[in-house]
Order: structure tokens, then C-alpha cells, then sequence
């Protein structure tokens, strides 16, 4: 049971993160989180499970993760233990969809930044030169 629960957690962070993935900006399916997000403005809060909280994705779309387990043959058959395990399902994925969520964010800021450091560092290095070359030519 516990090598099933895991198997399930993963199938369901898989889809959660990709779907989380495909409705990002640029992505395929942006125009869904834009949807969502006016939604969401208005005062819906049923839309943030659905797409917009990486956290809360989890608790409907086990569901799917069930049915992908079914398909792919994971669960062979109906047990009551399915439901049991159905609320370690969700907080095991909702933990791994954060952990995962944030890692990536920390690396795609850090990568951004020292990109950006680089920029800066060209241009100020450029300059320095250029500078340095003004004062040459007006001395000479």
C-alpha cells in the first residue's frame, strides 16, 4: 500500500505541475490561467484548486490521478483502502508540488540574477573603457 501511495503521488504531481507548467505565460494554455485569474478577481475561489494554487491543485486533480493510475494498470482493482489513503494522496502531493515549485522558482531568480549581474558587469566594464578611452584621446 505505501509503494501504491507513493505511485499515486507522484502521478499526481506530474499532472498538477504540468498543467501548472502549460498555463504559465507563453505557454499553451495561458489563456486558461487568464480565465481563472478574472475569476478569481471577481471572487471566485473555486478556480484557485483548478489552476491558479500549485498548493491546492492537488485536492481535485487526485481525481484525474486516480484515473491515470486505473489506465496505466497501477490499481488493478476497487478497495475501500483507495479512499483511505486518498487525503495522504493529496497532502503528499501538495508537499511535493511546493517543494518541487520552489526549487524552481529559486533557480530560474537565481538565474535571472546573475544573468543580470553579467549584463551589468559588461556595461560597466564597457564604459570604464570607453571613459578610459575619451580621456586618452582628449590628453593626446
Amino acid at each position: 500500500m505505501i509503494v501504491l501511495l507513493f505511485k499515486l503521488i507522484i502521478i499526481n504531481t506530474i499532472w498538477t505541475l504540468g498543467l501548472r507548467i502549460a498555463t504559465n505565460e507563453g505557454m499553451v494554455f495561458y489563456w486558461v490561467r487568464q480565465w481563472a485569474e478574472k475569476k478569481e478577481d471577481n471572487g471566485s475561489r473555486w478556480v484557485e484548486p483548478l489552476i491558479l494554487c500549485h498548493f491546492c491543485m492537488p485536492s481535485f486533480h487526485s481525481l484525474f490521478a486516480y484515473s491515470f493510475a486505473y489506465g496505466m494498470g497501477i490499481i488493478n482493482h476497487w478497495s475501500w483502502g483507495l479512499l483511505v489513503i486518498l487525503p495522504l494522496v493529496i497532502m503528499g502531493s501538495s508537499l511535493l508540488n511546493g517543494l518541487i515549485w520552489g526549487t524552481h522558482n529559486l533557480i530560474d531568480a537565481a538565474t535571472h540574477y546573475f544573468t543580470n549581474g553579467e549584463k551589468l558587469m559588461y556595461m560597466d566594464i564597457r564604459d570604464r573603457k570607453d571613459r578610459h578611452n575619451a580621456k586618452r584621446k582628449s590628453n593626446g
